[in-house]
């Protein structure tokens, strides 16, 4: 029960961060230019969380398009039935486990977003989006690699020098990976695990979303401040020998956790001192793949 409730408030936040990480116009251009998407759709949503992708995507697609969300957590269901009520669409969610769930029927589309980079094992929830497909079928992946999202970062007054140790990150990931962890650098790599699972004309863009921190536009600033610190980057570890510690364990040395954690306490530090009065641009790098069953 308390994981479920733990992972109800995660859902929360990155629903707050994900509305700053889409333009509707590029959505548009992906349903009528890219996917060139003419007639009514069966969606399924995987790990819909609140709903966000259907309240995004939907009013895009062909009248008489339906959608299916799948997620664990109740209590974002809840939301997102809350948010789709009067929806001029046929709508319905599933409360299901991910690496249990078995699709009823097939769809037209299967889509996700920051889903794949969550989970121990994304062959197996791809496997299972490209079966809940008809023939022909769209899959989509929206995903973040990592360590494109952190370098497309700039913090006015901190500098990038202070952001990240890319070469401790990537020992951290590498090392994840290893052990059964989610993949942080799923993102790239989905293009090339989509053509290993059959799937055809696949191909890859990138969204076209940029977040600009500005202090000096009130009509957009809380939102965009909203968004940026919906995340961790202003929460300090409690127990710092337990943060270093764990990070030995992913295969840093003493040396290197001990700077990871203290440029984290210090973009921290510098974050919520400046919340207010911060400039900040960052390219949250979202990685949009498809392909065709």
């Amino acid at each position: 029960m308390g994981a479920d409730k733990n992972w109800n408030e995660r859902i929360r936040f990155l629903d707050r961060s994900r509305k700053t990480l889409w333009n509707e116009d590029y959505a548009q251009f992906l349903v009528e230019r890219v996917w060139k998407i003419t007639e009514p759709v069966r969606v399924i949503d995987f790990g819909c969380g609140t709903g966000f992708l259907g309240a995004l995507f939907m009013p895009l697609l062909p009248r008489g398009s339906s959608y299916t969300g799948v997620d664990r957590a109740a209590g974002a269901l809840e939301e997102a039935k809350n948010a789709l009520a009067g929806a001029e669409f046929e709508f319905r969610f599933i409360e299901a486990d991910l690496e249990n769930f078995e699709p009823e029927s097939s769809c037209d589309l299967a889509i996700c977003q920051a889903l794949l980079m969550h989970m121990p094992d994304p062959g197996k929830i791809l496997m299972k989006m490209r079966d809940s497909l008809d023939e022909k079928g769209l899959m989509v992946c929206i995903e973040v690699d990592w360590h494109l999202t952190n370098a497309a970062l700039f913090i006015d007054g901190f500098g990038f020098e202070n952001l990240y140790n890319f070469d401790a990150l990537e020992k951290i990931w590498r090392n994840e990976v290893l052990h059964g962890e989610p993949d942080r650098r799923i993102g790239l790599k989905l293009p090339v695990l989509m053509r290993r699972i059959g799937l055809k004309d696949v191909n890859v863009r990138m969204n076209d979303c940029v977040r600009f921190v500005d202090p000096l536009n009130p009509e957009t600033h809380q939102r965009q401040v909203e968004g940026f610190f919906s995340g961790a980057r202003t929460q300090i570890p409690k127990n710092r020998d337990f943060y270093i510690a764990a990070l030995k364990k992913k295969g840093l040395t003493d040396e290197e956790a001990r700077q990871q954690y203290e440029s984290k306490v210090k973009m921290a530090e510098y974050l919520t001192q400046n919340r207010e009065t911060a400039s900040i641009v960052h390219s949250p790098s979202f990685i949009i793949s498809w392909g065709r069953k």
